[in-house]
C-alpha cells in the first residue's frame, strides 16, 4: 500500500513546486536567507520625472495696469504651486507598481521600492523585475521629455477670405498651399515659433516695447510738492502662450493657445492740473483662447475677436 500512494505524493510535490511565482522557492527560514541573496538593489534617478514644472496664471493683457506693476502681464504672474505630471515620488511609486509585475511585491520577500529625497528611487527586488523597471522608467522619461514645436502665424481675413480654408466641421486647414499665399499678403501679421517639453506651458512674445507716463504720485517737502512719475509699459506685437500634449502614438496633440495681437494707434497726453501729464495708450487689441486636436504637422486656423 505505502508503495503504491508513495509516487502520487512525490508528484503532487513536484507540481507545486513547478507553479511558485517567480523561482521562489519552498518556504523555510534557510531557503528565506537564500531567495533575500537573489535580490538585487539599484537605484533610478527621477529627478525628471518628479521635479515639479512652475506654472503661470494666463493673462492676456498687453499692458501693465494700476496696482499690478510687479507682475508680468506678457505671461500672467508665478501660480503658488508646481505642477506635477506624474504626482510627486510617493505617487510615482505607486504607479510603478501597478504597471511592473504588480503581484511581485507582496509576494517576494525582502521586495522593496522606496524613496530617497524626491529625486532617487531604491528598488530591491529579482534581477527581472529591476530590469523591468529601469524600462519602464526609462519610457515614462522619454515620453515626459517629447519636445514639441508650435507655430504660430496672424492673418487679418475677412469673412469671404476664410470660405474654403478649413476642412469641412474642424478648424484644420483644408489646402496647405493656401498658407504660403497667405504669408506673400498684406493680411500677414507677426508669427511666433515656440519650442518646448510635452505638457508644459510656454509663452512668447515679439513686437515692441514703449514706456509711458501712467500715473504720478506727489511727494510733498517743505512748502512745495513736486511729481514723482509713475512709467507703465504698452506692448504692441505678438504675445501667446501655447501648452501641446501629444497622444500616444505620437501623430496627432491637443494644442490649448492663447493669444494676443496688439497695435498701438495712439498714445495721448492729458494734463491732471500743475503741469502734471500722464500719458494714454489706445491699443487695437485681438485676443484668441482656443484648444484644437490636430495631426503632428498640421496647421490650424484659430479665429480672434478685437
Amino acid at each position: 500500500m505505502l508503495k503504491r500512494t508513495l509516487p502520487f505524493f512525490t508528484l503532487l510535490l513536484l507540481a507545486l513546486a513547478l507553479v511558485i511565482p517567480g523561482g521562489a522557492l519552498p518556504a523555510g527560514a534557510d531557503d528565506e536567507e537564500v531567495q533575500e541573496e537573489a535580490l538585487v538593489t539599484r537605484l533610478f534617478d527621477v529627478g525628471a520625472l518628479t521635479r515639479g514644472r512652475e506654472d503661470f496664471f494666463r493673462t492676456l493683457s498687453m499692458s501693465a495696469e494700476p496696482g499690478v506693476e510687479d507682475e508680468q502681464p506678457l505671461f500672467g504672474s508665478e501660480a503658488e504651486e508646481p505642477i506635477y505630471p506624474l504626482g510627486q515620488i510617493d505617487e510615482l511609486i505607486e504607479l510603478i507598481k501597478a504597471h511592473v509585475r504588480p503581484s511581485s511585491w507582496e509576494s517576494t520577500l525582502g521586495a522593496q521600492m522606496s524613496s530617497i529625497g524626491e529625486q532617487t528611487l531604491l528598488v530591491r527586488n529579482f534581477k527581472d523585475v529591476v530590469d523591468a523597471v529601469g524600462v519602464h522608467l526609462g519610457a515614462l522619461q522619454r515620453r515626459m521629455m517629447r519636445r514639441v514645436h508650435v507655430d504660430v502665424e496672424t492673418f487679418r481675413l475677412t469673412s469671404a477670405e476664410l470660405k474654403g480654408l478649413l476642412q469641412d466641421g474642424s478648424a484644420v486647414l483644408a489646402k496647405q498651399d493656401r498658407l504660403e499665399a497667405l504669408r506673400g499678403g498684406e493680411q500677414a501679421g507677426p508669427s511666433v515659433s515656440i519650442a518646448a517639453y510635452e505638457r508644459n506651458r510656454a509663452a512668447i512674445f515679439s513686437g515692441t516695447q514703449r514706456a509711458y507716463v501712467g500715473d504720478n504720485d506727489v511727494e510733498v517737502a517743505w512748502g512745495a510738492n513736486i511729481s514723482d512719475p509713475i512709467v507703465y509699459v504698452d506692448n504692441a506685437g505678438l504675445a501667446a502662450d501655447v501648452r501641446a500634449i501629444l497622444g500616444p502614438d505620437g501623430k496627432t496633440a491637443i494644442v490649448a493657445v492663447g493669444a494676443a495681437l496688439s497695435e498701438l494707434l495712439q498714445l495721448d497726453a492729458l494734463d491732471t492740473g500743475e503741469k502734471r501729464i500722464i500719458e494714454l495708450p489706445q491699443n487695437a487689441v485681438t485676443r484668441i483662447q482656443s484648444r484644437v486636436q490636430l495631426p503632428v504637422g498640421a496647421w490650424a486656423l484659430l479665429e480672434g475677436q478685437s
